[in-house]
């Protein structure tokens, strides 16, 4: 699966946040809320998932780094070339954990825990330069004049 653009106009925008988690009977507990978004670009079905908050309207020109997958072209990163907005994916935090996964998987290869955690932090290491790849394109790509 490569990293390639898509540059053009935003349709059929539909935005959805998922939260989940759970809570302890002694009050504590997790909660996460994720966002995900549905649209169009040029009339190319295309998906935006993040756990920040993104802003697309219709009619917004959008640069994004992504790829295909099932004839929908999921978003890495991106930048509203309308809004000025930029929303890259966190990749040096995940090569980061990747990074700690492995190093610690090393030892616990004596002990066969290792050979359980070596793939899963290879699995990461490949997530967050896939992510990595995908900034850096998008930061050269050039911006789109968008017409008034």
């Amino acid at each position: 699966m490569s990293i390639s653009i898509l540059t053009g106009k935003v349709s059929h925008v539909d935005h959805s946040t998922e939260t989940s988690g759970n809570i302890t009977a002694n009050r504590g507990g997790q909660i996460r809320s994720a966002h995900a978004w549905s649209l169009r670009i040029n009339n190319r079905p295309a998906i935006y998932k993040s756990r920040s908050t993104a802003s697309f309207s219709e009619g917004d020109v959008l640069t994004a780094a992504g790829a295909d997958k099932n004839g929908t072209f999921k978003i890495v990163s991106c930048r509203n070339e309308t809004t000025g907005a930029v929303y890259e994916a966190p990749a040096t935090l995940v090569c980061v954990c990747a990074g700690v996964i492995i190093l610690l998987s090393l030892p616990l290869l004596l002990v066969a825990v290792g050979f359980l955690l070596l793939p899963l932090g290879i699995y990461f290491l490949m997530i967050g330069l896939k992510m990595s790849k995908a900034n850096n394109l998008l930061r050269v790509t050039t911006s789109v004049s968008v017409p008034s």
